[in-house]
């Protein structure tokens, strides 16, 4: 089944996914609603989806017999400004060697600053500017998007629990399984 993901998103084997040029951005102003706000992360998360694919691909293909849980991790900025990382967090005996076997997988997707610009067409908030919790809609906007992926390669394990959560309980709700919640 892995092979399959391969040849699906275009790898012949496991590798990390390609760094692409490293393309700026202006912070784009804030929306006035949350709806808009997650329209638009809706779409700069999906723009990424191939490179999230054979990232998971990969880390599905380097996991250890030893790992019991998959997590996918949100981890928006404390601040709330809006910059935000999407990472797999293996789950098992041992976390250094589980996180060291997929540690060229792990990143799906982070919004960064570079210089006074972005790595992602997103835009960038002030303490109070808006009258929605940004952290919010971030975590529901990735966990979605997890979500979507996961059902499109979730069937090369489907032994393997997934979770998808969000750091400090952002999100409505904050974790959720995506396949095999233990009991």
């Amino acid at each position: 089944m892995l092979n399959v993901l391969w040849r699906l998103f275009g790898k012949r084997r496991a590798e990390a996914a390609p760094e692409a040029e490293p393309q700026v951005f202006r912070p784009l102003p804030p929306p006035d609603s949350a709806r808009d706000y997650a329209d638009l992360l809706e779409d700069v998360l999906a723009g990424h989806d191939g490179i999230a694919l054979a990232q998971i691909a990969g880390a599905l293909a380097h996991l250890p017999d030893t790992v019991r849980e998959l997590h996918f991790g949100v981890h928006p900025d404390q601040d709330g400004e809006g910059t935000f990382s999407v990472i797999i967090h293996p789950d098992g005996p041992d976390l250094h060697v589980l996180n060291a076997a997929i540690s060229e997988y792990r990143k799906l997707f982070g919004i960064r600053h570079v210089g006074g610009d972005l790595n992602a067409p997103v835009p960038l908030f002030d303490f109070d500017e808006v009258d929605y919790e940004v952290n919010d809609v971030i975590a529901d906007a990735a966990m979605d998007w997890i979500d979507r992926l996961w059902m499109k390669v979730g069937r090369a394990r489907p032994d393997l629990p997934v979770l998808v959560f969000c750091a400090e309980e952002w999100g409505n709700p904050p974790a959720r399984w995506l396949q095999g919640a233990p009991e």
